[in-house]
């Protein structure tokens, strides 16, 4: 454990393996990712309307995520220098928190937009 705070072992340009537990638990997250950029593929191309957009934002989010997952995962197994260092999978980790922070911003705002489509609807009933 005091390995993870030296300076080593987050930029070593020749790291070693990693451990299989991460590894599994790495591929079923990268899975998870692929999964649901597919469920929201498939809901943004049933549903339009209002959560469209939320859609869209979510496979965007999910298939990129799930993209660079594998590519780094890639560079880990096959032990390339410099593209296998650790400090890519926090900096995408780090990536990945704050892409969905903004993505629960715009999560929060669905009931102001609702709410702004029902007043258009209501004005666009007295206009002939």
């Amino acid at each position: 454990m005091s390995n993870l705070l030296t300076l080593n072992f987050w930029f070593n340009f020749y790291p070693p393996a990693l451990s299989p537990l991460f590894v599994k638990i790495f591929l079923g997250i990268i899975a998870l990712f692929l999964f649901l950029a597919i469920v929201f593929k498939l809901l943004q191309a049933k549903k339009k309307g209002l959560y469209s957009f939320l859609y869209r934002k979510l496979v965007n989010f999910f298939f990129t995520n799930f993209a660079i997952g594998a590519v780094l995962l890639f560079f880990s197994y096959e032990a390339i220098p410099y593209l296998s260092t650790r400090f890519f999978l926090i900096v995408w980790f780090i990536g990945v928190a704050v892409w969905l922070y903004f993505i629960l911003i715009r999560i929060k705002d669905v009931p102001k937009r609702k709410e702004q489509l029902d007043q258009a609807k209501e004005y666009q009933k007295y206009i002939p």
